[in-house]
């Protein structure tokens, strides 16, 4: 495993989460927190299905490409290059798929002006991941915290915490992946080609 991305200022990048969904059109209309936190669900069990089909981002391959020089006889703009290597290598792995439960999650808090302490040295935190049990059991385990009955700011920093913690069981560079699937989401269509 190589080195891995330190933790950003979470609170500073669900603002600018927040701000993209916002210019892509995920905004327009304001649905309740329940609709958000089951867009959330969703990318969870995308989760699931990434690991149930064995793919995994190649990360190597990735960064090797895009700092490849390009041919003389390529047309492509350094963001369509950027998109068509992220489709290649890493978009809808296991990775990307935890990269996406993270940006629902932040944009949520973006929207809802919810701090994050769920990376804070003092946070107190119980009922996380378990290395005893499944992938799809602890993403089971994450989906019943965000339907818990409760204040969403504790919804939101559990579920932040869980994944963080299933990342790190995963041996996945979790920031990164949420750096790299927010520049891929910048050049997207509006609401990324879906209703909402």
């Amino acid at each position: 495993m190589g080195k891995e991305t330190k933790c950003p200022d979470v609170n500073l990048l669900a603002a600018e989460i927040h701000e993209n969904a916002v210019q892509h059109g995920f905004w327009d209309f304001k649905y309740s927190n329940e609709h958000y936190l089951c867009l959330v669900a969703c990318e969870l069990a995308e989760l699931v299905e990434a690991n149930r089909k064995g793919r995994m981002a190649d990360k190597a391959t990735f960064e090797h490409s895009i700092n490849e020089t390009p041919s003389e006889h390529e047309a492509a703009t350094a963001e369509q290059r950027y998109a068509y290597w992220f489709e290649a290598y890493i978009k809808d792995t296991l990775q990307d798929e935890m990269a996406d439960v993270v940006i629902r999650l932040l944009d949520l808090a973006g929207a809802k002006n919810v701090v994050i302490t769920a990376f804070d040295s003092d946070y107190e935190y119980c009922g996380g991941v378990s290395i005893f049990i499944s992938l799809p059991e602890n993403v089971l385990r994450i989906m019943g915290q965000l339907a818990e009955v409760g204040i969403l700011r504790y919804k939101i920093n559990k579920a932040l915490r869980s994944m963080a913690e299933l990342a790190d069981e995963w041996e996945v560079d979790l920031w990164w992946h949420v750096e790299a699937k927010m520049r891929y989401n910048q050049n997207r269509p509006y609401k990324h080609g879906k209703k909402y």
